[in-house]
């Protein structure tokens, strides 16, 4: 997130361009969901109004780039608000799970991931106990 750039949009497309990246290939192009779409493009117009020759997607109220403290400082404070803990990774997982349960469709969820193992996408969604449940009551014994 703090790595996007403003040209990594393409809301007439509707996709997102992640060059920056852990995956082996560093880059992946992830299309944007319509109700994501839509706050984007009310953030956009938005962001227009902030004084900043910045490239970043995502900017502090001053007009720079994220630091990894701040985000992780404001993921602290919504933790305290919500009353429960969390990482920016359960919400990876959460994605990734969900998009399992929605679409049965393994690659996609290692595309958007951009893991470069499908294997570890696999771990994702198995480490989730409501799928050992599903696979468990689906037997006949």
């Amino acid at each position: 997130m703090r790595g996007l750039r403003l040209e990594d949009v393409d809301l007439d497309r509707g996709m997102l361009f992640v060059s920056q990246s852990k995956t082996i290939s560093g880059y992946r192009s992830i299309p944007i969901h319509p109700n994501f779409k839509t706050l984007l493009s009310k953030y956009l117009t938005r962001r227009q109004n902030i004084q900043t020759t910045k490239p970043w997607l995502f900017l502090t109220k001053r007009g720079t780039q994220f630091s990894e403290s701040a985000l992780i400082q404001f993921i602290r404070n919504v933790q305290l608000d919500l009353g429960f803990r969390y990482s920016c990774h359960d919400f990876r997982r959460a994605f990734v799970t969900r998009l399992y349960k929605k679409t049965t469709d393994l690659v996609l969820c290692q595309r958007l991931a951009g893991h470069a193992s499908i294997k570890t996408t696999r771990r994702y969604i198995i480490d989730d106990i409501e799928e050992h449940m599903r696979k468990f009551n689906a037997l006949n014994f």
